[in-house]
């Protein structure tokens, strides 16, 4: 009998079956399906999800610039080249259970409607394209904040109502242009015709924002958001993307702040 095998969180979202030859078919989230062969064990490299890096929803997150995280077994600390589409990738963390990256600004996403990632030992993988919206949180609720003052916002320092909040995020549109692992140095708006920025509360009222773009010193996947909350926003807040433009309406994970 092969030894059970534990997948990350979020990895499967309904009971596994076998295929005719005895192939492990495990349902992920977002209509993802995860074929393992048959006896297959851990120690064998495999990616089995992967989400975006700042909301972790799972099988979503590919979209050119974006963060993302791969979930899998017996991946290398140190990997090799990767490659999305034959587009190299860069690595920004790498561990045996886990592997986050940019996805390349100049990826072309094919017809068929996925990517496939190469470079890993005895690792090729199709993932479907689902791109998706992400605010970076410190504990998976609050959001990884500044205060106006630039301080890390959190219970022992949170926000005045009223003052202004930096957020951190992946999965915008980005401009023509833009550098694979780049630092952005200045800051630099995003079109907001392309991105259609919103930030709602819990009630649906919309917040102030101030700015949306580039973060300087900060990896050119993650966009900066200044946010104005005003006396009385209820947490927890969204992040929209509404662009008729191009046909976008995506939604991230919902986040609090630290307010007084």
């Amino acid at each position: 009998m092969s030894p059970p095998i534990r997948f990350p969180r979020g990895v499967i979202a309904a009971s596994p079956a076998f295929g005719p030859q005895q192939q492990i078919l495990i349902p992920g989230a977002n209509g993802a399906l995860l074929t393992l062969p048959a006896g297959y064990i851990t120690a064998t490299p495999a990616i089995v999800g992967y989400a975006n890096s700042a909301s972790l929803a799972m099988n979503t997150g590919i979209n050119a610039g974006a963060l993302v995280s791969l979930f899998g077994f017996a991946l290398p600390s140190v990997p090799g080249q990767i490659a999305m589409n034959g587009v190299p990738v860069t690595v920004l963390y790498a561990a045996p259970g886990q592997i986050n990256l940019q996805v390349p600004f100049d990826l072309l996403f094919p017809s068929g409607n996925f990517v496939v990632v190469t470079g890993l030992p005895s690792v090729s993988v199709q993932l479907p394209v689902s791109r998706s919206l992400g605010i970076f949180t410190s504990d998976g609720i609050h959001a990884a904040a500044l205060n106006q003052d630039g301080t890390v916002n959190s219970a022992a320092n949170p926000a005045a109502q009223g003052s202004i909040v930096t957020l951190y995020g992946t999965g915008a549109a980005w401009p023509a242009g833009m550098t694979d692992g780049g630092i952005p140095t200045a800051a630099a708006p995003l079109n907001q015709e392309q991105n259609g920025f919103q930030i709602l509360d819990s009630y649906g009222i919309p917040e102030s924002i101030l700015y949306a773009g580039t973060a300087p010193d900060i990896i050119g996947g993650v966009f900066q958001i200044n946010v104005a909350v005003p006396v009385g926003a209820q947490p927890p807040f969204t992040l929209q993307s509404v662009s008729t433009a191009v046909g976008v309406f995506l939604s991230s994970n919902p986040f609090s702040v630290y307010l007084h």
